[in-house]
C-alpha cells in the first residue's frame, strides 16, 4: 500500500513537473514570437513620424513625443537582452529534471518580459498616435486661416455697413 501511494505521489509530481515545464515553454515561445514582432519595422512608423513633426509643433511637444519613443525602444532593447540572458542561463524549459518551481520560476520570468514588449508597443502606438493627431492639425492650419481671414472680412465689411448707415463704429 505504501509502495502504491509512493508511486502516485511520483507520477502526480511528475505530471505537474510536466505541466510547468510545458507552460514555460509556452511562455518563452510567446517571449520569441513578440521579440521577433518588435524587431520587424515596428520602430520606423513611429520614429518617422516623431522626426517628421520637428520644428513644427512646440518643442515641449517634440521632446515629450521623442522621449517616450527612445524609452520604449530602451525598453525593447533591455527586453530582447533580458530574454538572452534568460535563455543562456537556467532559463531553458527544455532543459530536464528541473523541479516545479524552477519552471514556473521561468514562466513567470518569459512572461514578464512578453508584458514589457506589450507596454513598449503601446507607447509606440501612443506615438503614432499623438503624431498623427499633431499632422492633422498642421494640415488644417491652412483651412483655419482661409476660415479666420473670410469671418474677420465679414466682420469688417458688417462694421463698415453700420458706419455707411450713420451708426457709430469704434475705430
Amino acid at each position: 500500500v505504501l509502495f502504491v501511494i509512493f508511486v502516485l505521489g511520483l507520477l502526480k509530481g511528475r505530471n505537474s513537473r510536466r505541466a510547468a515545464q510545458q507552460a514555460a515553454k509556452l511562455a518563452k515561445q510567446a517571449a520569441s514570437s513578440r521579440i521577433v514582432e518588435m524587431q520587424e519595422d515596428v520602430l520606423e512608423l513611429p520614429k518617422n513620424a516623431v522626426v517628421d513633426l520637428s520644428g513644427k509643433i512646440p518643442e515641449s511637444e517634440y521632446v515629450k513625443l521623442m522621449k517616450t519613443f527612445r524609452d520604449a525602444d530602451t525598453m525593447i532593447s533591455r527586453t530582447i537582452a533580458s530574454y538572452t540572458d534568460i535563455d543562456h542561463s537556467a532559463g531553458d524549459p527544455d532543459r530536464p529534471g528541473l523541479s516545479t518551481e524552477e519552471y514556473e520560476k521561468m514562466e513567470q520570468s518569459y512572461k514578464a518580459l512578453v508584458d514589457n514588449l506589450q507596454r513598449a508597443k503601446e507607447m509606440l502606438d501612443g506615438v503614432t498616435k499623438t503624431a498623427e493627431e499633431w499632422k492633422k492639425k498642421i494640415q488644417e492650419i491652412p483651412n483655419n486661416l482661409t476660415t479666420a481671414s473670410k469671418n474677420a472680412k465679414d466682420a469688417l465689411g458688417k462694421v463698415h455697413a453700420q458706419r455707411d448707415r450713420g451708426f457709430p463704429v469704434d475705430k
